[in-house]
């Protein structure tokens, strides 16, 4: 085994810091570095969001499945909503995504305003609101 010497070791280290430095600015998104770095963040943000709507949805869905009386046809009807809800959302942040076409923030934009319409329907889809009473 071969010993390196003090300098060597040191500039081996230095070699290295642009990748550590790097691989933690990719652990955080509280400081994007750039307009790639902020773009995955707000992609990150939505998915997770994405997420938990998709598993709000589900509970809702599954509870109304309970319901002897009017829960076949409120599913039916959740559903139905649910769908126009996504292209409601979709056009409406492609629209707001359209005032800054050809910009760099341009698709930021649009997966905030997913990101922010998304968080409101998780609140919709509180369980505690579609108990049948």
């Amino acid at each position: 085994m071969t010993k390196l010497s003090l300098p060597h070791q040191l500039t081996c280290l230095i070699s290295l810091l642009p990748m550590l430095t790097f691989a933690q600015s990719k652990d955080s998104c509280e400081a994007p570095g750039n307009t790639i770095d902020a773009r995955a963040c707000a992609q990150e943000k939505f998915s997770a969001k994405d997420q938990q709507l998709n598993a709000a949805y589900q509970a809702v869905l599954k509870q109304l499945d309970s319901y002897q009386d009017n829960g076949p046809a409120t599913k039916k009807m959740l559903i139905a909503s649910q769908r126009r809800w996504v292209e409601f959302r979709d056009a409406d942040c492609a629209a707001q995504q359209r005032l800054y076409q050809g910009g760099s923030a341009s698709a930021e934009i649009y997966l905030d305003c997913m990101t922010e319409h998304t968080e409101q329907r998780i609140k919709e889809l509180n369980p505690t609101s579609w108990q049948a009473g």
